[in-house]
């Protein structure tokens, strides 16, 4: 009398005659538990991932904005000294007696405080 092939591999498909070196039987519950476990961990992985590539992106993008905020107040405290030194000079265009006072070594004559604080 032959066994039957069933019977011959019955140990694969009954635990208690599985071997103790031998991969036990997964159940199809545990394959899904599986495979969404690894699905859980890469997406994790590559949110992760994402979130980082992003911080980066909006580091270096932070890095050339402030470069070019600073370039621009730069700009702008030049061109307001510019305008400043501007008006100095067409102060002393319009008032061209009172340049020796300001950049030479004359003093005032006057002694009327006045007088002193409209000319200033």
């Amino acid at each position: 009398m032959q066994p039957s092939f069933r019977r011959l591999l019955s140990f694969a498909f009954e635990p208690e005659y599985s071997f103790p070196d031998a991969p036990r039987r997964i159940s199809p519950g545990e394959v899904v538990m599986m495979l969404l476990l690894i699905t859980a961990e890469w997406a994790t992985f590559w949110a992760i991932t994402a979130g980082s590539v992003f911080a980066l992106c909006t580091l270096i993008a932070l890095i050339f904005e402030v470069r070019h905020l600073k370039s621009s107040v730069q700009s702008s405290t030049y061109q307001r000294i510019y305008e400043q030194m501007i008006t100095i000079d067409r102060f002393f265009i319009d008032n061209p007696s009172l340049k020796p006072y300001f950049y030479g070594s004359q003093t005032s004559t006057t002694k009327n405080q006045i007088q002193l604080e409209q000319v200033a």
